[in-house]
């Protein structure tokens, strides 16, 4: 009798260890390996009659990284570095720097590791991005480029942005575009608008339900560092909310969709109450989901050109005019 209860505990054990070996599989699948559709381009810099040059550059740990650099059509204000959002590429980025440069900014529109042109074969949620954010502002600032020196990132992108800014003085101001607070809450509202949707199937709502399980997330991070040999962190240390917290003397301008379900307001007022700069606003979108910007959206392009024009450079600080 006992060896059978015992023999019945070790199936239920050995069950659950495969349980969790497999959604830890499948889960880091979708940041690992090739992903031809986040390296296509969708638009050229002519597209939008930019001007441009291809830069090459390489991140901290020597991932391989593409840009474009756009130069403003008179004398340039500043620099804009973009950043964008997961499954994206620089050429999504083109209509926010259209407007950019119109305004008289250089634009230094950046892929990721694993999109676009960049090198690498697995992301993480603006963790290590960051880096690749700061090898832009280091290539900005060897070439004298002009200043301030900017960093606007969108979801993940702006993630990244906000964790750039705590880690490089050469970043005078952040504008952080739909930055979800922490991956974990990001991965818990997916989850639940998936299982709320009617038109998901049976089987991919079963599948999904499971990522909820207690100690899924460690799993997910643990068959990571299996595949990558790269150790993420908790969400209390990498997240865009702990990075809010360090941005001492750093302008910041968050932006969020009303209608967003990945990054809602209610978490973009967190983390703007979270934010140490005695310089901080906020910009709230009606009507808008997680793609907050399309060509020619008025009061975005207004804020954001809004916000640059306070930015000013003096004796090496960050101050407003």
């Amino acid at each position: 009798m006992m060896s059978s209860i015992l023999e019945a505990v070790l199936l239920v054990a050995l069950a659950v260890v495969i349980l969790y070996a497999v959604f830890g599989l499948i889960g880091t699948t979708s940041v690992v390996g090739k992903h031809p559709e986040w390296r296509k381009m969708v638009a050229s810099p002519s597209d939008y009659g930019l001007e441009s040059k291809i830069v090459g550059l390489s991140s901290s740990d020597g991932t391989s990284l593409s840009a474009w650099w756009l130069p403003s059509r008179q004398k340039a204000r500043g620099t804009v570095i973009l950043a964008h959002g997961l499954g994206s590429n620089k050429s999504r980025m083109l209509p926010r720097a259209s407007f950019l440069v119109g305004g008289g900014y250089n634009v230094f529109d950046l892929d990721l590791r694993t999109h676009g042109e960049s090198g690498g074969n697995y992301m993480t949620p603006g963790y290590l991005e960051a880096q690749d954010i700061i090898a832009g502002t280091e290539y900005a600032f060897q070439a004298n480029c002009e200043r301030p020196i900017v960093v606007m990132g969108h979801s993940y992108g702006a993630v990244a942005a906000l964790r750039a800014a705590t880690q490089t003085s050469k970043v005078q101001a952040v504008i952080s575009d739909s930055a979800f607070i922490t991956q974990s809450d990001m991965m818990h509202r997916v989850r639940k608008e998936t299982l709320n949707d009617k038109s998901t199937p049976f089987p991919l709502k079963f599948g999904i339900s499971l990522v909820g399980l207690p100690l899924m997330n460690q799993s997910i991070r643990f068959f990571l560092y299996l595949r990558t040999r790269r150790w993420i962190g908790n969400d209390s240390k990498i997240s865009a909310l702990a990075a809010c917290k360090h941005l001492e003397g750093k302008s910041v301008l968050f932006i969020a969709g009303e209608n967003d379900v990945i990054a809602p307001p209610e978490n973009t007022q967190k983390m703007y109450e979270a934010t140490s700069s005695r310089t901080k606003e906020i910009l709230i979108l009606p009507g808008v989901g997680h793609s907050t910007y399309k060509l020619g959206l008025k009061p975005y392009e207004q804020k954001v050109l809004e916000f640059l024009g306070g930015i000013t450079v003096s004796d090496g600080r960050m101050g407003q005019n």
